[in-house]
């Protein structure tokens, strides 16, 4: 186990030599005396979890889905017909 007073250990970019910073700012290469730049990397947002379809789980959101239960938005409208009904009833209205 590495003792924490020699600081995080390093390796030089010019000559991958492996050292100790010793808590040194700036972080000075004991091999080739080349100044370590500490460069941080960009974080990419976190991965969402995959969708199982498998599992029968679906992508719809909630928000959605509790709309198309809501009884109070589905009240007042008319059913929605296939075009084999639509067009029965369309023929027994002209036929009255």
């Amino acid at each position: 186990m590495a003792n924490p007073e020699l600081g995080v250990k390093r390796r030089c970019l010019a000559c991958q030599a492996a050292f100790y910073d010793l808590k040194r700012d700036p972080i000075v290469c004991v091999k080739c005396g080349t100044v370590f730049q500490v460069i941080p990397l960009p974080r990419s947002p976190p991965r969402r979890a995959p969708v199982n379809m498998a599992r029968g789980e679906s992508f719809v959101p909630a928000v959605a889905a509790e709309a198309e239960t809501d009884d109070d938005a589905t009240a007042g409208a008319e059913p929605l017909l296939d075009d084999e009904e639509d067009e029965k009833q369309d023929d027994a209205a002209a036929a009255v």
